[in-house]
């Protein structure tokens, strides 16, 4: 019964660890693929408050340890390491196409800049969103062969 409590609560608060571990991260490099692939067409202005720590990140990344908790349960170690390994790449893969669309889309919508550039608020961009969607599609293997080992045990 222990377990069943303590597992799932670490996996809970290992997400949310890793929430806080990376968020200024995750952040700053979000800032850079904007202006990486806008070949430095936007530029951000103002001051970057970082004071307090956003919920919905923290609780996007509490969830996420939790699924990974249970996902992981059913495989096997080889399998951890290829579905975990296969999750990094599909985040940053989706991270860097969900920036690039966002910042050309910002830039598009631009009808006063200056010879193409546009200055962006830090707050401008939704950061929870784009990182929200790369977590979920780089968790669908994940999910996908959770259902799959479920609907085989039923």
């Amino acid at each position: 019964m222990i377990k069943k409590i303590t597992f799932p609560l670490l996996g809970l608060l290992g997400g949310f660890g890793v929430g806080i571990w990376t968020e200024f991260w995750i952040k700053g490099f979000i800032h850079d693929l904007f202006t990486f692939f806008t070949d430095n067409h936007i530029r951000f202005h103002g001051k970057i408050f970082r004071s307090f720590f956003e919920w919905h990140y923290l609780a996007i990344f509490a969830l996420i340890g939790l699924f990974c908790y249970h996902a992981f349960r059913v495989c096997t170690l080889p399998e951890k390491i290829k579905y975990a390994g296969l999750a990094v790449s599909i985040f940053f893969l989706a991270l860097a196409l969900i920036c690039y669309a966002d910042s050309y889309v910002k830039i598009i919508e631009c009808t006063a800049c200056d010879d193409g550039v546009r200055t962006l608020e830090y707050s401008d961009i939704r950061y929870e969103r784009i990182i929200f969607t790369s977590l979920a599609l780089s968790l669908l293997p994940i999910g996908i062969k959770r259902i799959r080992s479920q609907r085989a045990n039923d």
